[in-house]
């Protein structure tokens, strides 16, 4: 529990500064800073970004020690930035607490524990030792494979969870690489869904309030076994329900919406998107604030959010691409996209899973991607594929 504690504040101390940055940038692109956001927000920031600068890097390089060592000299200059810019500034004054608001105290150390408990278990999500393990290793150990959708379809279906994982995964320290994300993400997220269950006990009971204290045990009914898990079901609903939260945000205060708000939350729903598929419906969440400002005639925040779109889509569409042939594997329909003439990519993955040796013998996928390697008794006794 101890490591994974140290690991966790490793990873927050890295990604939380690139949030801030994020931050920085979205306000100065929309004109006014963003304003207050809570902590979770700025590290999934912090890790949008990262994330689509990493996608970018594995087309040409696998993710090791020297990536992340680079991340992290970056991250402490960006605190040395943020230091010289916060050192003058006073902390607020300590209110005296309520019993009640002591309790909700009490109950977060409780869901700290919990979560570090759990987080530090064997994952038991079957999926793990299944493909989430295999892909993520693939990362670090490769620049993207083309074609590696061909070896099992689940290696086609690619996501940008696996990416952070192998970044923060940190298995140039130890043969078995850490998968501290998942929790780190649950306990920053339980931290803001506290928050509701503060303000319920300081007597501002809102619906959005209780919405957020709901969630609260809901998750631990259906998700505790996920957070020492590296899937992507876990940051999907996570990433939704904060999501959804902070949209209301503005409408439960009655207050308009600045541009750079609208610009943090619509990098934050792209990113999620490269998380999972079954959080595509969240774009209408931009698309509706890209339609209300054409029709505003802020053009301005109209631009900025497409371009935010292509900068953290686009390596992910890349990556798509280069594993399974697929701009979004498998949906055929796309292909209109990355076709050259009328010659799909030799290294399509299937629809289904069968055999990469029964393929390329019937000649279905190009012999180039693999080569056979001998065993140290000269027997040729497998597939190799080439970096």
């Amino acid at each position: 529990m101890l490591l994974t504690f140290l690991v966790w504040l490793l990873i927050f101390l890295t990604v939380f500064p690139y949030g801030l940055l994020a931050l920085s940038v979205a306000g100065w692109l929309g004109g006014r800073p963003a304003g207050r956001f809570h902590p979770v927000f700025i590290f999934i920031s912090g890790l949008a970004l990262l994330t689509a600068v990493s996608d970018l890097v594995s087309l040409f390089s696998p993710l090791d020690r020297s990536v992340s060592i680079g991340i992290m000299a970056g991250a402490v200059v960006l605190w040395v930035a943020a230091w010289t810019k916060w050192k003058n500034k006073r902390l607020p004054a300590r209110k005296n607490l309520t019993l009640v608001q002591w309790s909700v105290a009490l109950l977060a150390v409780l869901i700290f524990f919990s979560v570090l408990d759990l987080a530090s278990r064997t994952p038991s999500n079957p999926d793990t030792a299944i493909y989430h393990a295999q892909a993520i290793h693939w990362i670090e150990s490769y620049k993207a494979v083309p074609g590696l959708g061909n070896l099992t379809t689940r290696l086609a279906y690619n996501s940008n969870w696996f990416i952070d994982n192998a970044l923060f995964g940190f298995a140039w320290l130890q043969p078995q690489p850490f998968h501290a994300l998942p929790g780190l993400l649950v306990i920053l997220s339980l931290f803001y869904f506290l928050d509701g269950t503060w303000q319920l006990a300081s007597a501002n009971q809102t619906p959005l309030a209780w919405l957020k204290t709901v969630l609260i045990p809901v998750f631990f009914l259906i998700l505790p076994s996920e957070i020492s898990s590296p899937g992507t079901d876990l940051p999907a609903i996570l990433l939704t329900w904060l999501l959804l939260s902070e949209y209301l945000q503005p409408a439960a205060a009655s207050r308009p919406d600045s541009d750079s708000r609208q610009l943090i939350l619509g990098l934050l729903v792209f990113y999620a998107v490269t998380l999972k598929l079954s959080v595509l419906p969240l774009l209408i969440l931009p698309g509706c604030t890209f339609i209300y400002s054409v029709c505003k005639h802020n053009f301005r925040l109209g631009a900025h959010l497409l371009a935010l779109g292509a900068l953290v889509l686009s390596p992910w569409l890349a990556r798509n691409v280069i594993l399974s042939g697929y701009l979004v594997y498998p949906v055929p329909w796309l292909d209109f996209l990355i076709l050259i003439g009328k010659s799909p990519m030799i290294w399509r993955a299937p629809k289904c899973s069968p055999s990469i040796i029964g393929r390329a013998i019937s000649g279905s996928i190009h012999p180039s991607i693999i080569t056979p390697f001998l065993s140290p008794n000269g027997c040729r006794c497998g597939l190799r594929l080439k970096r």
